[in-house]
């Protein structure tokens, strides 16, 4: 299933376009401009129940800014999945480098999507995404969207 998560709405691959709010069971997290410091993380979070079908597709956008200078610096998004809310498992990490120079910032962005199979229908799943900075601290905005179908 191809699908784009942009400001609220789910742009699916066969062209259609629903906003999170036309979906019946679904999780919308979204946090702007968040601070991080060097070699410091955050975790943005939710949970949902698993649809009809048992399954649950989350999709993850997060771009983000250094807002320093400090040479040779990466960033992680790590999405994680738990059915218990307690024992996490990481199912995907992105990282990208960015490359400081005097009077130029860096930015980039974080797009993943994943699909959650073999639930039983109505089960609760939860899923967060944990940020991580190098050493160069960084503005995120992430945008975290799961639906059960």
């Amino acid at each position: 299933m191809s699908t784009i998560l942009e400001n609220g709405d789910v742009r699916f691959g066969n062209g259609s376009v629903q906003n999170v709010s036309q979906l019946n069971n679904y999780a919308y997290t979204y946090s702007n401009n968040l601070s991080l410091g060097r070699n410091s993380y955050y975790t943005v979070g939710s949970n949902v129940a698993a649809g009809p079908q048992g399954n649950i597709f989350v999709f993850v956008k997060s771009p983000w800014t250094c807002t320093e200078d400090n040479g040779l610096t990466i960033q992680y998004v790590t999405l994680q999945t738990s059915s218990d809310g307690v024992n996490w498992n990481s199912i995907i990490q992105q990282y990208q480098y960015a490359n400081g120079f005097r009077s130029r910032y860096t930015a980039g962005n974080f797009s993943m999507s994943y699909p959650i199979t073999g639930l039983s229908s109505g089960q609760i799943y939860w899923f967060r995404i944990l940020i991580s900075t190098g050493n160069a601290s960084t503005t995120f905005s992430p945008t975290i969207m799961a639906y059960g179908v």
